[in-house]
């Protein structure tokens, strides 16, 4: 495990955020704010991986 050193960028798409609004109740701008936790611990998962970011 290793502190969050990650640097995300996000793609707004109106539609898509209404959906996930609707189906899990949070916000994209709610859900984002996980990247930003000075607490948030990144673990490699290689079972659910598809390559992205390796």
């Amino acid at each position: 495990m290793a502190p969050n050193q990650m640097q995300f960028d996000f793609d707004w798409d109106r539609r898509k955020a209404h959906a996930n609004r609707s189906k899990h109740g949070v916000t994209f701008e709610e859900a984002a704010t996980v990247f930003c936790d000075s607490r948030m611990v990144s673990i490699y998962d290689e079972s659910h991986s598809d390559g992205v970011g390796l």
